[in-house]
């Protein structure tokens, strides 16, 4: 229960755990406040490591996915790009889109992984998406599917692009990259 009287409030949690949020407003007539148990969930946690060695022959040159559209030239074997993020609701489906940007004309893997109940892991069910392969440059899409049951708040999605070979989530690999980003779970659409 802290009050920042503006809009809208910054609120620092210092510990790990589930709080509640609640939101009085007051005029003339009274004052009626809502309460949202379990709102917000705080967690100590870091994701795994996930990189490429070689990033300037096979790269991620776009990823689309709501209102993130990145586009990039592959300047590391890993990019957090965790900074940009998109709101997405529990029970919609967006358009992952991911492009290949490549020197060659070689099989490229697309993968993307999201931490949907925030554990810091991308192994639960139904957490990692394979989008196919390309050969050389080329995009691929796959529509997914926000579950209802998704913890809400902000989590990770990783994007990894892998020569010749489906990535893991947490790997280190020779020729391709790895992006991550920031999901804004919101509960169900109205």
């Amino acid at each position: 229960s802290a009050g920042s009287g503006s809009a809208p409030p910054a609120i620092t949690y210092s510990t790990a755990g589930t709080y509640n949020v609640s939101l009085t407003v007051s005029n003339a007539n009274g004052s009626d406040t809502e309460t949202k148990t379990g709102y917000i969930n705080v967690i100590n946690c870091s994701y795994c490591a996930s990189s490429s060695t070689t990033y300037n022959e096979e790269w991620i040159s776009n990823v689309t996915f709501n209102t993130i559209n990145n586009t990039t030239t592959g300047t590391a074997g890993y990019n957090n790009y965790t900074a940009i993020s998109t709101n997405v609701t529990k029970g919609t489906t967006y358009t992952a889109s991911v492009s290949c940007g490549s020197t060659g004309s070689w099989a490229e893997n697309i993968w993307v992984f999201i931490d949907f109940n925030q554990n810091c892991s991308f192994t639960d069910s139904g957490e990692s998406f394979d989008l196919g392969q390309t050969t050389g440059p080329g995009t691929k899409t796959l529509s997914i599917t926000i579950p209802s049951g998704a913890t809400s708040g902000a989590t990770r999605m990783r994007v990894s692009l892998k020569y010749n070979a489906d990535p893991t989530s947490c790997e280190a690999f020779t020729y391709g990259e790895v992006e991550d980003y920031t999901l804004v779970i919101a509960g169900s659409a109205v």
